[in-house]
């Protein structure tokens, strides 16, 4: 039994050192103050509390395709293909308050969010290589070795960094994962004692069913009755949608005040007429 919860974890940089810390290459820093550092946050989870999906629609896997507008363009998209998508969307809004201090920090220098980042990494290169003159002595063939060597060194910090962060990430889905299927086996058991002979095994619940709880967060016997429910109200519409078109097709037929007997028996005349 195997619950989807793909996520995707969000390369960034190493957080600039604060006034009076270290910076890069260990060195203490002489200016500059304190950007914005990146956000921790939980993987954002859905507030949304509506109806689970129901079985006409068969659950938010069942869409044919999903259409976007970006930058002057539609684009379309499978559910599948959407799904990474709307993923890198949740975490893009997890850093959007941090994103809005950097264009308020860029906006005082008059620059845009890049400028002022690509800014910020010049600027501190300029500091480590100045740092390297001055050790080296104001040899400047030696102090861009070092500044070269320093660098690189920086460059494979970060992509430790990265690796770390990504097991991490990693290993906390597995646990989630691993909880999640833990939970919807138990909560199936108690489904099967409330429902006996409904369900053979967990492959029998509606897809719907099991997106609900997972989404929503909720019990397998709640999602189940919401489903119900869903189902019950779907099908009475149905039988109206029915009654409505059967009372308007005898409505048409007794319009002329005569039997629909009659005016089938004057149709069949007139149609042996026809072949005479």
């Amino acid at each position: 039994m195997k619950v989807e919860t793909r996520e995707y974890p969000l390369r960034h940089a190493q957080p600039e050192a604060a006034a009076g810390e270290r910076d890069f290459d260990g060195a203490p820093l002489q200016e500059s103050g304190k950007p914005a550092a990146m956000p921790q946050t939980d993987e954002p989870r859905c507030q949304e509390q509506g109806d689970c999906p129901d079985a006409e629609s068969g659950g938010a896997g069942q869409a044919d395709v999903i259409r976007v507008r970006f930058n002057k363009r539609e684009r379309v998209y499978s559910a599948e293909q959407a799904a990474p998508l709307v993923e890198m969307g949740l975490k893009w809004e997890s850093f959007r308050p941090q994103y809005e201090k950097l264009k308020f920090l860029a906006s005082i220098r008059q620059k845009t969010v890049g400028q002022l980042i690509d800014g910020l990494i010049e600027e501190q290169d300029g500091r480590l290589y100045r740092r390297m003159v001055e050790e080296a002595g104001g040899d400047e063939e030696k102090a861009a070795r070092e500044f070269e060597k320093r660098k690189a060194e920086r460059q494979k910090r970060f992509e430790q960094f990265c690796r770390k962060e990504e097991e991490e990430e990693r290993l906390l889905q597995a646990e989630r994962q691993s909880k999640a299927e833990q939970r919807l086996a138990d909560e199936f058991l108690k489904l099967t004692e409330e429902f006996p002979g409904c369900f053979n095994s967990f492959s029998d619940l509606p897809r719907a069913v099991v997106e609900c709880a997972v989404l929503q967060d909720i019990p397998l016997f709640d999602a189940y009755l919401r489903y119900r429910h869903s189902e019950a109200k779907r099908a009475a519409a149905e039988r109206e949608r029915q009654q409505k078109s059967a009372g308007r097709s005898a409505g048409s037929l007794s319009d002329t005040g005569l039997s629909p007997d009659f005016e089938l028996d004057e149709f069949e005349r007139a149609f042996y007429k026809a072949l005479q």
